[in-house]
């Protein structure tokens, strides 16, 4: 929702969407001269970020594809770092919604290279949390599955019981996928700060 002010700060209309507000600021302009548009939504967090990310990857499922094979970190040295078609794998589709939402690398690898499981619980043990319990996983966590450095990472979008995560672990996503859906145990939780 946007707000326009008049020359003076005065307020013309408290609050209309950006579409109407193109349509009426002509008119305006000619009645008022200068008038200021203001975004009255609040910026989006890093973790609204990171969650709004991860769904873009399932609506674009078509043109993400799953390789665990050397060579995924190309889309690192590439910008936009959205270009698609894209190839990677659960760990660099997890990077990637964090370099994209302008988050710190989850791999405590600055993005200068890709990590893995490992390196996501190992940056998440020296610098953030790791959470045994699930339910609580906060918007924007990752799930890491399985023992010792991990088999596949999620990133939660729905906190809760049994959380929604979007998960790209084969050539079927990224998709979504309750937590409760994956049962390699154990199921780690990594927050970080």
């Amino acid at each position: 929702m946007y707000r326009i002010l008049g020359p003076k700060g005065h307020l013309i209309v408290r609050s209309t969407t950006l579409a109407r507000a193109k349509k009426i600021l002509p008119a305006l302009r000619r009645r008022f001269g200068k008038i200021r548009l203001v975004n009255l939504t609040p910026p989006l967090t890093r973790r609204q970020r990171i969650v709004k990310w991860a769904r873009w990857g399932v609506d674009h499922t078509a043109e993400i594809h799953y390789t665990e094979t050397p060579g995924r970190s190309e889309w690192l040295r590439v910008r936009p770092f959205d270009r698609l078609p894209l190839t990677t794998d659960c760990s660099g589709f997890a990077t990637l919604c964090y370099r994209l939402a302008g988050a710190r690398d989850p791999n405590g690898l600055n993005y200068v290279t890709l990590g893995y499981t490992g390196t996501l619980l190992d940056h998440a043990n020296r610098s953030g949390q790791i959470l045994t319990d699930v339910s609580k996983a906060k918007r924007g966590d990752l799930i890491v599955y399985g023992p010792g450095t991990g088999e596949h990472v999620a990133i939660v979008v729905e906190p809760g019981p049994d959380p929604l995560t979007v998960s790209h672990g084969d050539e079927q996503g990224p998709e979504y996928i309750k937590v409760s859906q994956d049962g390699r145990r154990p199921q780690r939780v990594c927050r970080y700060r």
